[in-house]
């Protein structure tokens, strides 16, 4: 919308407006999904990148001589004639010819390899090439430069006679002299667009892999697309953009401002690594190439801190908070997580085989009351979501289990621990998926694994337990129990503590569950479990009183209790 001030000083203040406008539209159209919005821009995108290498490509004809700054060394020398200082100055001012390629990274998940290298070597680099080439025969062809833009200078100017202009109205005669500039603004506005919805849906690929690595909170997850995977938008994480963007919008008064180009640095360096230790190069080969785009990204990087107090300390602000965010969730997780590993600790311990025992008792009893509390089993399948595996027979039962069988007095005849992971890396096979425990006595322990960059889709794996007979024939009599935590916070609490935990428990009250993240709360009947944890002075620790009140051993036929056959077994358990 800058281009606007080309053409007349009257739009002057409607530029900030205007964009916060159309971004707000923008953002408002992401729920609609990648898909239609590409249907509607994708032609115009090709469009604009042929107009602006056309654009180029006349001035080049025009003034030919700017082929020679393809030879590196006319760049060599314009660093040694003005000197280092000068030189990075320089470098910070052209930076932004190179910012923006990153996101291309971003949209991998996305959109897949393909597309990306089709769009970018069949078209995208071409018309961009041209075009800068084309701005700089501009400038050494001495025409002027309009309102310090380069860009909108290339349009064509149209030319009307002092007798023609005096026909006309004096705002139609602005809009037929000015009319190239506008009707490029609403080009390059609605490739911006374009070009802003690829940073946005690149946004939504990294925190969904993000989720799936753990580091981040489990935002709301929404599919757009059937038939393409990886298409997804995600409403806390776009309205927070929406904000993030109108406050950039008002804050600064240009959009070259905010250019940095750390990430280019770092991903190099971690490209270093990768040829080395997973591709297998010799150091001499890794170093050698990128060592030498090392060299370049460190000289742009050092170029774009000359920018950090006029707004490049924006994103370094942006990624402090992001950084800190990560590490209080991974802090509220790592507690959680030994709240439940430490029940143990004050509660009467119970394994598998104990379990196994109390079930086998029931399948010929159905009722067991020589223990605190009267026991039944019930004709039921019931599937515990559980976030720690459980792989052996001395394996602590779940203390959702636990809390199931002491509120309920009853065990289900088919009992499935359910635990789903993500692995670290982007894909797991159908027929690596699903791998089940068998404790007998209708008990089962079931690990099901996805890719970070797959969706888990936990309503598949219970279909794929059905056909092999693992739970009840009749899928909707299947119940799902979940855990859901509640925190408290004791008065003796750190007073650091008691921060973190305010933070972290925002973050975990606009999250997702974990049932809904692996969309277990659809078809199955879906039961939760309160599980109140305490964090005291001491750390963590899951509070309920029955537990702490155990002193009790049940008293089990020996003969129940003795070790059950473990039966291992993989099978495709993926129907989607």
């Amino acid at each position: 919308m800058e281009g606007l001030k080309v053409g007349t000083h009257f739009f002057v203040p409607y530029v900030f407006p205007v964009t916060a406008l159309i971004l707000t539209g923008l953002f408002m159209l992401q729920r609609k999904g990648t898909a239609k919005i590409g249907k509607l821009f994708g032609p115009i995108m090709v469009f604009w990148f042929f107009i602006i290498g056309a654009l180029g490509l006349a001035q080049i004809i025009r003034t030919p001589a700017i082929l020679s700054a393809l030879n590196p060394v006319h760049a060599i020398m314009f660093a040694e004639r003005i000197g280092p200082y000068h030189f990075l100055i320089a470098m910070g001012a052209i930076m932004l010819v190179v910012t923006g390629a990153e996101a291309l990274y971003a949209d991998l998940g996305h959109f897949g390899k393909r597309p990306i290298r089709q769009g970018w070597f069949y078209l995208a680099y071409w018309a961009l090439v041209l075009n800068y080439l084309g701005q700089g025969a501009y400038l050494l062809s001495g025409q002027a430069v309009k309102e310090g833009n380069i860009f909108f200078s290339l349009l064509p100017t149209i030319h009307l006679s002092v007798a023609q202009a005096s026909h006309l109205p004096v705002w139609l005669a602005a809009i037929i002299l000015h009319a190239p500039i506008y009707l490029m603004v609403a080009l390059a506005t609605i490739a911006t667009i374009i070009a802003s919805e690829a940073l946005i849906v690149g946004a939504f690929s990294l925190v969904s892999q993000a989720i799936a690595l753990k580091p981040a909170p489990r935002f709301n997850i929404i599919h757009t697309s059937k038939h393409h995977y990886g298409q997804i938008y995600m409403p806390a994480v776009n309205w927070l953009l929406y904000v993030g963007c109108l406050i950039l919008v008002f804050s600064f008064h240009s959009s070259s401002s905010l250019a940095v180009s750390a990430v280019m640095v770092a991903t190099t360096a971690a490209m270093i690594h990768i040829a080395r230790y997973r591709w297998e190069w010799s150091d001499f080969r890794s170093y050698l190439l990128f060592g030498a785009f090392l060299a370049i990204d460190l000289t742009i990087f050092t170029a774009s801190t000359f920018k950090f107090f006029t707004g490049g300390y924006v994103p370094v602000m942006v990624a402090i908070m992001l950084f800190t965010l990560i590490i209080i969730w991974h802090w509220g997780r790592s507690f959680v997580k030994s709240a439940y590993s430490g029940y143990l600790s004050y509660a009467s311990p119970k394994d598998m085989r104990w379990l196994a025992g109390v079930k086998k008792h029931l399948s010929t009893e159905h009722m067991l009351e020589d223990r605190p509390r009267r026991l039944v089993e019930i004709d039921r399948s019931v599937v515990f979501l559980i976030s720690k595996p459980v792989t052996t027979i001395d394996s602590s039962v779940p203390v959702i289990l636990r809390i199931y069988m002491k509120r309920t007095g009853a065990l289900p005849r088919h009992l499935v621990l359910l635990h789903i992971i993500q692995e670290k890396k982007p894909f797991v096979s159908k027929k690596e998926r699903i791998m089940v425990t068998d404790f007998g006595e209708n008990i089962y322990a079931v690990e099901a694994s996805f890719g970070f960059m797959q969706t888990p889709n936990g309503l598949s794996v219970l279909r794929a337990l059905k056909e092999n007979h693992f739970v009840g024939p009749e899928l909707h009599r299947c119940t799902v129990e979940a855990s859901e935590e509640e925190l408290f916070i004791s008065r003796n609490a750190r007073f650091s503590d008691k921060l973190r935990i305010k933070v972290y428990h925002f973050f975990a009250s606009i999250t997702q569950p974990a049932y809904h993240y692996f969309q277990l709360d659809s078809k199955p009947g879906l039961s939760k479990t309160v599980v109140p944890i305490l964090l005291g002075k001491h750390g963590w620790r899951i509070d309920i009183p029955e537990f702490a009140l155990e002193g009790k051993e049940e008293r089990i036929d020996p003969d129940t209790r003795k070790a059950t056959d473990l039966q291992f077994g993989r099978f495709v358990g993926d129907n989607d």
